[in-house]
């Protein structure tokens, strides 16, 4: 289980079966993150209330960087859609905004 303390500047794991926590510090100074989500390659998304970032965490714990477009966007609520792309809110901007990920469109069953 993944988690994140509103407006800290950590995301943490929590194994389940040891109650054992991992904590993994952002490099950003005055970082206030938000939410994550896990988008279906089983990257990590790191959303940040400030500055505008989300991160694209990798299984292997390296990072890749988008930085969102509008000027003071304190990022709010993300998750990934049923279409594989990431969905996220930008409150002071009330905007709705999504990354396209990559990830294969679903057949419908017949």
């Amino acid at each position: 289980m993944w988690f994140t303390k509103e407006a800290g500047a950590a995301y943490a794991e929590l194994d389940p079966a040891t109650g054992r926590i991992t904590e993994h510090r952002t490099n950003v100074e005055g970082a206030k993150l938000a939410g994550l989500a896990f988008d279906c390659f089983g990257n990590l998304r790191v959303q940040y209330n400030e500055p505008g970032l989300i991160d694209r965490v990798r299984p292997d714990l390296t990072t890749s960087r988008y930085t969102l477009p509008t000027t003071a966007p304190v990022g709010h609520r993300i998750i990934s859609g049923p279409d594989g792309s990431i969905w996220f809110g930008e409150l002071a901007v009330d905007i709705v905004g999504s990354i396209t990920t990559g990830c294969p469109t679903p057949t419908p069953a017949s």
